[in-house]
């Protein structure tokens, strides 16, 4: 099954006249988390996302964005807003797959190397894809996309 991380696009930054949680996404982190979402429906061929976003307004428009894209159900998870897995684990992957969780760094970062003992930092709107054993609760990284990304190779 498949594991997709995704950061949340670019979003307007932190001030005393907008709360954390109520930042929203930029032009430029629609346009990005756009982007990738072509790249994920490429991938995934038809396949429709179970998708798990925090409850932040900027995860949550980047999952709209993904879902209207790839096409796929959206659930709000308050287990995005920490860095252990073992909770995100248990309430979001169930099933077949594929699964999108959009979240923040560095809780992402967390998650890669748990799951996949990979690391890298994610830009915003990009997505590290893991290939997920649900039996052996390990995963290989094997794919990151970003909407700085100019060309897919194929293979």
């Amino acid at each position: 099954m498949y594991i997709i991380c995704m950061r949340h696009g670019a979003a307007e930054p932190e001030s005393d006249a907008v709360e954390n949680r109520n930042r929203r996404l930029t032009e430029k982190g629609i346009r990005g988390a756009g982007k990738t979402a072509d790249m994920l429906r490429h991938f995934l061929k038809g396949n429709r996302l179970t998708i798990y976003t925090s409850p932040y307004r900027r995860t949550k428009q980047t999952a709209e964005i993904a879902a209207e894209v790839c096409g796929g159900s959206i659930q709000a998870a308050e287990e995005l807003l920490q860095s252990a897995w073992g909770p995100v684990a248990a309430h979001c992957i169930s099933g077949s797959g594929p699964i999108l969780l959009v979240g923040h760094q560095p809780f992402l970062q967390s998650y890669l190397m748990t799951v996949a003992g990979a690391a890298l930092k994610f830009a915003p709107a990009s997505a590290a894809v893991i290939d997920y054993d649900p039996a052996w609760r390990q995963g290989q990284l094997i794919g990151y996309l970003s909407p700085d990304l100019k060309k897919l190779k194929k293979g």
